[in-house]
Formats: structure tokens, C-alpha cells, sequence
């Protein structure tokens, strides 16, 4: 299918385009007007933005699409690197043996909004333009979460405004409608102030609901009428390092609401995804069968858009549709494992390309050539021959083309037949049947790998595998497999020259951190790093210190890929120490600026961790580490409690006069060696407040007296008292000043 833009003149004509930055791709099948139905509530699209990822989501089921037309999926987040150009979940039945298909793909065939019963009894969509039919967004650290990122990545003008978004959806959050929270106190009625909306455990989540029931939608689909579905979408993602940090996970419930309160025969899913990875026109496909994964690469080693660091992008079903099964099957339904059911997983593979007659994209509005093709996709036909496509190097008949293996080159693979392109892919499962009422949910991860210095496109594949066989299996435990100690809560002192990190001053939060133990998982540590910048992660950060338990665990070994290789190799991932737990550390070196001084008024970044170890994990990694909270530090006080002694004022006595005047009208003395913020009352000898001075500049040791009192008058010669006030310190320190002068000079000419 090619990238279209359209250009009026009594007549739609379409032009095939190109462009080597698929950022700036035109939407595809833009030519065609969108009909009224397009009407929505607003926000209509929001982002996710958690992780590395960012991508659009729109609340009649458009997804992975800038608004404004362009790719969406932006990966690394903050790169402005395309790879996936936009996708869609689909659906395909039959209702009296007459074969249905709705969903998004480049169009929608989908409207947002719920399907409720009318006074009559029966269903009926609400009207698009309700005030809660929008996209809904929160995030449970909203309060004090640092929002720079999401400003950055176009989130709002500023952090302000990002968080009052935040804070309407978590007040409105529509949990009455189906959105997903943690019920705090297990009433079973969403909360504001007491409950957290959203996926619990969840870093951002995203809901919105949209419906099949306007025929004129599904009709400029692919020429069908409606099954009758309302469709609920989840999307969440997690705020950390490592794989997990490069996927999000789409949650589908579909409910049959059929008007005519038919039942769903030969029922297929899929999610269908149109890949760019970075320019349009040079991408790979395959499958891997063994994960239930679809993925996308690209077919040359450079890349015009991420030039040799190309990633790899894919889908992989982790909870498919719900079906019976023998008594020792286990399903997963509505986060609950059902006995005696088992989940479907992913039972074809398609995909198209530009350009081929045979593996072709399907034509829009028409049912023949439409619906049933995309239908055949479903069952993993070709779209319009309705038969198995042959794979060529066994000659038989098969489900699942592109099910090699790229990275050794056996197998089918992408390739061998077609030069790299513009491709699209898609994997879908089923059968199963839906009566009347029933409620079904299919659950997909969107991984992206890669896009890192020394991975290529081909390696990029091999670690988009094994990120794909974590989703799974974090997914089977309900993500409460995220075996990190809680976070802990840093105070934080400085002085001119060091900055001290302290996390002992809360007891109960220091137990709940020692004391975790989780499958297997016990605290072992306190990792302190040095962050260049708000924004960057532990990859990019330097570790200065480890306070870890004596119990002769020192190199930590794990499974890291090796892309001189391509393959995985044991490597050391953490070293401890073995010495000993401590709760603070005080440092005066830049990690970043070959361990030299720290500069006076210069920001500072830093975080503090715990991790935890198992010496035997059921897979992946020995070790699980909290995400990073930066923690902004600037050197500001010349002080340490010792340093009192240092406090002076210059020149005393005063004799008239002081070489740092420029005249005989602007007369001062300084007092140095203040700390950032001080307090100086001036009393004479009887006692009399003469003068009261604000120090609170946190960049100067210094501070000035005018020999004013506080009317504006020189004060007479004599013996002074200047009492000096540091709260920050708790401390106070007494000056004697002697000023010796001429006769004060009153009037000035």
C-alpha cells in the first residue's frame, strides 16, 4: 500500500509517494474524505510516553498515527525517529453465516463512544459528542512527578498544564464505564481521593471506549455491516530500564451487543500494523511461531532515518481469545487464571507488499474485495485467492509465511522473494464463537529494540525475541513479578565543595526496604549514581558507590547480548562490594568531569537505588533494581558545622574609610563566609536595634553593611554588636564591630 497525498481538481487523483524520512509521510488513503461520523470528544488522541516509547492513540481505535497525519510510534522517545507508521486492531466473524469485519486500520471502522440500552430495552451507541467520550490518561506520581520529559515530548506548554490533565482524568477517571483501577479499600466503587485509576502497579495508563454501530463507519472500512461490538482499550506501560522499558501492552474487551442479539460464529482477531522503520521503503518482515510474535526490520544494514543503529519493532499476543479446553488447561481472563479454558495464541500470520499482486493489501469500501479478503488474512489465506500461501522452501501449504529465521538466514524469510519495501503485517487468532452478551479480551505487547550504539538491524531482531519472552512472562504473573525494593527517601545537605545523600531518617521506609524478600528476590543493596541530566536513564549514568550486604556476593552475572556475535554471553552486570549496608555518602568529586572538585553553583544530578538479587532466577535477570528518581543538587553553602569560626566582617575596625570604596558617599563593610542564607541584626551598646540585613543569595559568601541604620541615616562612631542568625544550621554567631569616622555627612550635593 503506498503512502498517498491528494491533490483536487474535480476529481481525486492519487499519487504514489515516497519519502526517504517517513516521518514526513502522508497518511495513507487521505484522498478519501472522512464522513461526519468523525465527530469526537475531546481530547480525542493522547500519547504514551512512559518509557522509551512514544506513540498516539485516539479514541475511535486509531493508533500508533501522529494527529496531524504523520508516523506516530517514535522510538527512542525524544529521538523524532519514526518506526511504525500506524496500526489497528481488527476483528472478523460471521452472523448467520454472512462474514462481518470491523476495526482500524487506516481507516476506522470504529466510533468512539460506549453502547448502552435506550428507554426501548435495546442498544444504543451514545452520542460522540458526550463530555466523558474522550481518551483518558493518568499516571499515579502525578502530583510530584518531574513532567519535563512529557513537555518536551508535546505533552503541553508546560509541567502545569501536563499535570492538571492528569489531575481531570484521574477525578473523572470513568471506572463505571469499564476503566481499570486499584481499589484501595475493596469496595468496589472508584474513588478520587482514596483509589488509583489506572492498571494497578501501572506507570501510565490509557482507556477509551469506541463501538461498531454506525454502519456508515464500517462501510468505509471494507464495505460491511456492523457485528455490533463495543470495544474497551487499555493501554499501560512501565517507567523502567531494561526490557520492559521498551514495551507497552494493549488491552481489547470486546463485548457482543449485537442489535439483533445474534451470536458470533468463526470469530478472528488481529492487530495489523503498517511498519516503518525509519524510511518506508527498505523494511523486512517475519514471524516467529515458537513466540507468537510479528515483527518488522529493516532490510538493509543503514537506515536513512537511524543509520546503522536500526531497530526492530513487533507484536506478540500474550493473552489471546478464551476458549474451552481440557481440565489440566489454565487461561487467563480478566486477571484471573480459569481452570478447564485455555488461550488461544497466534494462529496465522500475514502480511503484504507494495507493489505484488499476490500479497496484496486488501481494497477499502468494497465487501468482496474488502471483507472477505481480510477475512481470508484472518485464517491466514492470501486476500483474494482465498488460498494457503506456499512456502517455498518446503513447497507445502502453510499459515505462518516469514517464519524463518533472519538472523542465520534458514528458513523462509523475508527477502528471498521480495527486495525490502513497504511492507505491512499482521497476526491474528481464532476461531471462536461469541453469543449474545459474552466478553471477550485479547491482549497484545508493542516491543521495540535497538536503536542503540553496536546493535544492527539483524541484532536488533535477536533482542526483540528475548524482550518478547519477558512480556510473557511478566504478563503470566500479573506484572508482580517486578521484584524491585521500594524506593528509598533521600535527604540531602551540601557545603561549597560537598554534597551529602542521606536515606536513614525514616525507619519504617528503611525495614520495608531491607526486609523485601519476592520469589526468590531479597534485598541486596544501594546502587548511587550520577546522572548527566534529568531524562537520561541508568544506562547513561555513572555509578559512584554500592552499599550492599556481606554475604560474599560480589560479581553478579547475567545474560547480556553480545552484538560482535549476536549472540547472549554472561557478563558482569553489577558488582557489590561485599561491604557492608550504609544509609549515606558524601561527595565532593564530578564523575562527569574526570573526578575533579565539584564547582560552586553548579547543578548536580544523582540518584540513589536498591536492587535486589536472586541467585537462581526463574528467567532473565539475577538482579531487579527500583527505577531512578533524579535528585537535583547545587553546592550552595560555604558551611559545615565546624566552619563557624570562618565568619568575619572586613575591614574592622573601620577607619574612615575602606580601599573597596569608590567615594566617600558609598561606605560598607563586608561580612564573608556566610552560608547561603543568614540573618545579621546590628544592636549598639545599649542594646538598640540598628540595622537589620537579609542574606539570601545562595551563590555568595559575602554580604554587605552600609553603615545605615534602618531609617537610612550613617550611623555614629562607636562599638557595634552584629548578631548573625543560620537557620539552615540552627546555629548563631556575635560579631564586635568598631566604626571610626568623621563627622556623618548628612545632606548630600
Amino acid at each position: 500500500m503506498n503512502k498517498r497525498i491528494t491533490i483536487s481538481v474535480n476529481l481525486f487523483l492519487i499519487i504514489i509517494f515516497f519519502s526517504n524520512n517517513q516521518l514526513f509521510s502522508q497518511k495513507k488513503d487521505a484522498g478519501i474524505s472522512s464522513p461526519i461520523f468523525k465527530i469526537n470528544g475531546e481530547p480525542s488522541y493522547t500519547k504514551f510516553n512512559i518509557n522509551r516509547i512514544s506513540t498516539w492513540f485516539k479514541n475511535d481505535g486509531e493508533s500508533d498515527i501522529h494527529q496531524n497525519g504523520n508516523s506516530g510510534f517514535i522510538y527512542p522517545k525524544g529521538s523524532n525517529k519514526g518506526a511504525v507508521f500506524q496500526s489497528g486492531f481488527l476483528w472478523g466473524g460471521k452472523v448467520d453465516g454472512i462474514v462481518r469485519v470491523g476495526g482500524s486500520v487506516y481507516r476506522q471502522g470504529t466510533v468512539p463512544g460506549r453502547v448502552i440500552k435506550n428507554s426501548t430495552g435495546k442498544w444504543e451507541a451514545v452520542n460522540p459528542n458526550e463530555p466523558d467520550v474522550r481518551i483518558y490518561r493518568v499516571r499515579p506520581d502525578y502530583v510530584n512527578a518531574n513532567l519535563k520529559i512529557e513537555v518536551s515530548d508535546g505533552d503541553g506548554k508546560d509541567q502545569n498544564e501536563v499535570r492538571e490533565k492528569y489531575k481531570k482524568d484521574w477525578m473523572e477517571w470513568p471506572a463505571d464505564q469499564g476503566a481499570p483501577f486499584d481499589d484501595i479499600n475493596k469496595n468496589g466503587i472508584y474513588e478520587p481521593k482514596i483509589d488509583i485509576p489506572g492498571v494497578p502497579g501501572a506507570d501510565q495508563t490509557i482507556w477509551f471506549v469506541c463501538n461498531d454501530f454506525d454502519p456508515r463507519a464500517t462501510e468505509f472500512l471494507y464495505g460491511s455491516p456492523p457485528l455490533g461490538i463495543e470495544e474497551q482499550v487499555t493501554v499501560w506501560g512501565y517507567n523502567t530500564d531494561g526490557p520492559l522499558g521498551n514495551m507497552l501492552f494493549r488491552k481489547y474487551i470486546l463485548i457482543n451487543k449485537n442489535l439483533e442479539e445474534k451470536s458470533f460464529t468463526d470469530m478472528y482477531v488481529s492487530i495489523w500494523s503498517d511498519i516503518d522503520v525509519g524510511n518506508a521503503s527498505d523494511d523486512y518482515v517475519g514471524c516467529d511461531t515458537t513466540l507468537g510474535l510479528g515483527f518488522g526490520y529493516n532490510g538493509y544494514y543503514n537506515d536513512a532515518v537511524y543509520g546503522i543503529n536500526v531497530p526492530a519493532v513487533g507484536f506478540k499476543i500474550v493473552q489471546g481469545p478464551i476458549i474451552g479446553g481440557t481440565p489440566s488447561d489454565t487461561a487467563i481472563f480478566k486477571n484471573k487464571y480459569i481452570s478447564g479454558k485455555k488461550n488461544l495464541g497466534m494462529t496465522a500470520f500475514y502480511f503484504t507488499v507494495n507493489g505484488d499482486n499476490i500479497y496484496t493489501y486488501p481494497s477499502q469500501e468494497a465487501y468482496q474485495t474488502g471483507t472477505l479478503a481480510f477475512y481470508n488474512l484472518f485464517q491466514g489465506k492470501l486476500a483474494y485467492t482465498g488460498e494457503f500461501p506456499i512456502n517455498h522452501k518446503t513447497g507445502l501449504p502453510t499459515k505462518f509465511p516469514l517464519s524463518g529465521n533472519p538472523i542465520d538466514r534458514t528458513g523462509w524469510i523475508d527477502g528471498q522473494i521480495h527486495s525490502p519495501g513497504n511492507r505491512t503485517f499482521g497476526l491474528a487468532s481464532g476461531p471462536f464463537n461469541m453469543a449474545y452478551g459474552d466478553t471477550q479480551e485479547i491482549v497484545f505487547a508493542e516491543i521495540a529494540a535497538g536503536a542503540t550504539k553496536g546493535i544492527d538491524n539483524l541484532q536488533a531482531v535477536t533482542l526483540l525475541k528475548e524482550y518478547s519472552k519477558v512480556s510473557q512472562f511478566l504478563y503470566n504473573h500479573f506484572f508482580d513479578f517486578i521484584a524491585a525494593p521500594s524506593k528509598p527517601q533521600i535527604n540531602v545537605t551540601t557545603s561549597e565543595s560537598e554534597i551529602t545523600l542521606s536515606w536513614d531518617q525514616d525507619p519504617t521506609t528503611v525495614m520495608l526496604i531491607e526486609s523485601y524478600s519476592k520469589y526468590g528476590y531479597n534485598f541486596e543493596g544501594y546502587n548511587i549514581y550520577q546522572i548527566p541530566a534529568p531524562g537520561f536513564s541508568l544506562s547513561e549514568a555513572k555509578l559512584i558507590a554500592t552499599f550492599d550486604i556481606k554475604n560474599g556476593v560480589t560479581a553478579i552475572i547475567d545474560k547480556e547480548f553480545d552484538e560482535r556475535n549476536n549472540v547472549f554471553i554472561d557478563k558482569v552486570i553489577a558488582f557489590g562490594t561485599d561491604s557492608g549496608i550504609k544509609r549515606s555518602i558524601t561527595i565532593n568529586k564530578d564523575a562527569f568531569n574526570a573526578n575533579l572538585p565539584l564547582n560552586y553553583g553548579q547543578k548536580y544530578y544523582f540518584a540513589v537505588t536498591a536492587y535486589s538479587y536472586n541467585e537462581k532466577p526463574p528467567y532473565g535477570s539475577h538482579i531487579f533494581e527500583n527505577p531512578i528518581d533524579v535528585i537535583e543538587v547545587t553546592p550552595k553553602s560555604a558551611f559545615i558545622k565546624e566552619d563557624i569560626s570562618r565568619i568575619n566582617v572586613f575591614p574592622n575596625p573601620y577607619y574612615g574609610t575602606n580601599p573597596q570604596e569608590i567615594n566617600k558617599y558609598q561606605r560598607f563593610v563586608t561580612f564573608s563566609h556566610l552560608p547561603a542564607e543568614a540573618t545579621i541584626k546590628i544592636f549598639n551598646l545599649a542594646g538598640q536595634l540598628v540595622a537589620h540585613i537579609e542574606k539570601t543569595n545562595p551563590e555568595s559568601q559575602f554580604v554587605r553593611w552600609d553603615l545605615n541604620n534602618d531609617a537610612g541615616y550613617m550611623v555614629a562612631g562607636g562599638l557595634y554588636l552584629a548578631y548573625i542568625e543560620m537557620p539552615e544550621l540552627g546555629k548563631t554567631k556575635v560579631l564586635k564591630i568598631a566604626i571610626i569616622h568623621e563627622q556623618p555627612i548628612l545632606d548630600r550635593f
